[in-house]
């Protein structure tokens, strides 16, 4: 009985006594951590010998990937970009896009697996040792290649997401286009998965669990390298996203000239002008802080009517169209002088800050609306 009522003491004791935390921090990590190879094609090309068949499927599965990044690239950019604006930035963005935009940033760089992981490799310690576990491959020159194949397509993966990112007008496009890029940047899991699993042949599979086997050595000083490369790639983002928002919002990527042409079957009665002459023409953008409901303005390069009065495009915000009317100055203009005063409007063009993206025009003369089907005009930067 005595020696029982000793061990409840005793435990009574071990159990009142405090968890030292500062010893539990400080205490010691192991030197020589483990690391495992990430269970992708580029850990395959890693421990298989050059030339062979696993190999050069790795180099192969690479190769797609970068033809696809490709693909998405020249559909992005090809054919309807400007000359100044090569990636189809939109002309403008509702407010809600653009801070769903900044929002994403930091999750584009975070989403690429690849990009992230090549910067891990700083910390993992190349040692001749693995070359034992696979004879005639991982070498230091497997290794370096390995991770710079791992890094060119996280990076060209990066700077799709970006574009696209830049390209949303809307919310959920933003976030579909995240989505379906994401399936993209892990096709070489996928692969590598197949391979484990036994669809790509016994010899693919003893390949695949090879990688999964072999570990190395991390560092034994605690580098930041990584975690300074990840920071510097996301405020490089930023620092890109701030510029090219910074462009847009002063309208550097909407048409600078329109050129204009009316007819005279469609302005002959109106009691303003004699001819659709005095108002055909060149249309400049007005420059500067003065805009109507937050789009830029087109005014006539010159007036040509009687009482000097000169054609103005802009934006109607209570009807969400495109309004065309005359005016004496672009001073001081509010948007019940586009709303009210309006010859010419274009159909709905609720999201389009772009007056190049509106179209059905209709002329409104004396209360009615007849459609403007000779109404034309172009971009003329």
């Amino acid at each position: 009985y005595e020696h029982g009522e000793e061990e409840e003491e005793e435990n009574a004791v071990k159990e009142e006594a405090p968890f030292d935390y500062e010893e539990a921090v400080e205490a010691p990590i192991p030197e020589e951590d483990p690391s495992p190879l990430k269970d992708d094609v580029y850990s395959l090309f890693f421990i298989s010998p050059y030339f062979s068949k696993i190999s050069i499927f790795a180099l192969g599965i690479f190769f797609l990937k970068l033809l696809l990044y490709t693909l998405i690239a020249l559909d992005l950019i090809g054919g309807k970009g400007s000359k100044g604006n090569p990636l189809n930035i939109p002309a403008g963005i509702p407010i809600i896009v653009r801070a769903a935009q900044f929002c994403m940033l930091p999750m584009s760089v975070a989403m690429q697996e690849d990009l992230i992981h090549s910067y891990a490799l700083v910390n993992k310690q190349y040692t001749p040792e693995l070359q034992k576990m696979h004879p005639g491959a991982a070498t230091w020159l497997h290794w370096i290649l390995a991770g710079t194949f791992r890094g060119l397509d996280g990076a060209y993966s990066l700077l799709i997401n970006f574009v696209l990112l830049m390209q949303s007008e809307s919310v959920i496009g933003l976030f579909l286009n995240f989505a379906a890029l994401q399936f993209l940047q892990t096709v070489d899991n996928l692969i590598f998965y197949l391979a484990k699993e036994g669809y790509l042949t016994k010899s693919y599979e003893h390949a695949a669990k090879r990688v999964e086997c072999t570990t190395m050595r991390k560092h034994k000083s605690n580098s930041v390298v990584d975690s300074a490369a990840f920071m510097i790639t996301y405020f490089a983002l930023v620092g890109v996203w701030i510029h090219l928002t910074i462009q847009q919002l002063r309208g550097a990527y909407t048409c600078d000239t329109l050129s204009v042409q009316f007819r005279n079957q469609e302005l002959g009665d109106a009691s303003v002008f004699a001819s659709s002459d005095v108002l055909s023409g060149k249309y400049d953008r007005v420059n500067g802080k003065e805009r109507l409901s937050g789009r830029i303005m087109y005014v006539q390069r010159e007036s040509q009517t009687q009482d000097g009065l000169l054609g103005l495009f802009a934006y109607c915000s209570d009807q969400d169209v495109w309004s065309f009317f005359l005016t004496e100055s672009t001073q001081d203009l509010s948007r019940e002088d586009a709303c009210e005063n309006s010859i010419l409007v274009s159909g709905d063009a609720t999201s389009s800050y772009a007056i190049t993206d509106a179209s059905d025009w209709s002329y409104y003369l004396d209360g009615d609306m007849e459609p403007a089907g000779d109404f034309r005009y172009t971009c003329s930067n």
